[in-house]
């Protein structure tokens, strides 16, 4: 009797070492997500050649467009990347006590995703740069993704982002936890 006495005690402190030591569950909360609506992407032959366009971007500027942005056909966000281009944004929580880091994000809206900040210069001309070490969500802090700052850059879209449908974007972070998100297309 004193040996399965013993083998329970050891089973038990087993079980609770195991059940203690899982992962905690992501601090990563995120809110808020939105596209930015880019119509016109998709056109047919037909279309392309009866108005003799050589090409479209899409989407509308922000308050930062630079000149080349403002250039773009139906005023898009063209800024001299391959294809049309949109931008998802929202606010990414971290409700941890460690900092995590947005690496990447992902979607089948777009062909290219990349995390980017805009900087406005001197002249107060917008700048975008991609962040190739990601963007750190500090903890007990979060991070907005808003128009003019920093944003999802959706390159080479695949596909009309009509306001009212939805996007869904995969958000990978150093943590290794992924979010998937419904992203409402708006108009800004």
């Amino acid at each position: 009797m004193p040996k399965v006495l013993v083998i329970l005690i050891v089973l038990s402190a087993v079980l609770l070492v195991a059940c203690n030591t899982a992962p905690p569950a992501s601090d990563i909360v995120v809110r808020e997500a939105w596209v930015r609506a880019a119509a016109g992407v998709v056109e047919t032959a037909e279309e392309h050649s009866s108005e003799g366009m050589t090409g479209m971007a899409m989407g509308d500027t922000d308050a930062t467009a630079t000149p080349t942005e403002e250039a773009a056909p139906m005023g898009g966000m063209d800024m001299g990347m391959n294809g049309p281009v949109s931008a998802a944004y929202m606010l990414i929580e971290n409700r941890g006590g460690a900092a995590d880091r947005l690496l990447r994000a992902s979607t089948d809206a777009a062909a290219v995703v990349e995390i980017h900040e805009t900087q406005i210069d001197d002249q107060g001309v917008g700048q975008m740069r991609p962040l190739a070490e990601g963007l750190e969500i500090p903890a007990n802090g979060s991070v907005r993704l808003e128009p003019g700052g920093y944003h999802v850059m959706l390159m080479d879209l695949r596909r009309d982002l009509v306001a009212g449908e939805m996007v869904r974007l995969t958000l990978t972070f150093e943590s290794g936890k992924e979010i998937t998100v419904e992203a409402e297309i708006r108009q800004p």
